[in-house]
């Protein structure tokens, strides 16, 4: 059964779940208070699976994994910023976000328990803007807009998964620090008003373990001096 077809069979069975629950309650009134504790629990089992159901590793179907989790992390960020990215972090790693491809030992990491502190307006450090080498400080959801969001990236008419190697000056080294990592990368072509010289891209790096896909890295990318 390929992934979209998992995905669907368990918002059916997740929905008519819901429907059972809500006539059950209606038509036994004597029901215990612990019966419809089970119940819930049981929707509850059924929900986290499903919203796990994207980044699971199944047989062959890492490619499609790859692409399917991916296209969910950029909405959840779009929803909910760096918030929306603690379930796809392993808990014992670290989060790498860089805005451009060359990553060094100083690229900002994050921790799963810090994501929930980063919908708010402080500025942080993320590195040097290319060119003048100003320390990058923005806030968390300024950053987002600058160098994670900054183009339509889902909308993207070239995602390759397990892409090697940059498209400018910036070296693009992340399998140095992540040599077993997959990868599934976003590139926007530039304009004919700048020379097509303000493309874009985003590559998600991830590495699996005990049978899942975890993020471990954010890398922005775009024309570089």
């Amino acid at each position: 059964m390929k992934e979209w077809q998992r995905v669907i069979l368990f918002l059916v069975v997740f929905s008519l779940s819901l429907v059972g629950l809500k006539y059950w309650r209606q038509h036994s009134p004597q029901a215990s208070a612990a019966q419809i504790r089970n119940q819930k629990d049981s929707l509850a089992n059924l929900q986290d699976t499903l919203e796990n159901a994207d980044w699971a590793i199944r047989g062959d179907d890492t490619t499609a994994l790859l692409l399917s989790l991916s296209n969910t992390i950029l909405t959840r960020l779009e929803e909910n910023g760096f918030e929306g990215l603690a379930n796809y972090i392993d808990s014992s790693q670290s989060l790498w976000v860089s805005p451009y491809a060359y990553l060094s030992d100083d690229t900002k990491k994050l921790k799963p328990s810090q994501l929930p502190s980063l919908n708010d307006t402080t500025k942080q450090y993320w590195g040097l803007f290319d060119g003048s080498g100003d320390s990058i400080m923005l806030d968390p959801s300024k950053y987002l807009n600058r160098f994670v969001l900054d183009r339509p990236f889902k909308d993207s008419s070239e995602i390759t998964v397990n892409h090697l190697g940059g498209r400018g000056n910036s070296i693009d080294n992340h399998h140095k620090f992540f040599p077993q990592s997959h990868n599934v990368t976003y590139f926007v072509n530039g304009s004919e008003r700048y020379g097509e010289m303000d493309w874009k891209q985003l590559k998600l790096v991830y590495e699996a373990s005990d049978g899942r896909m975890y993020l471990r890295a954010l890398i922005h990318d775009e024309w570089t001096i």
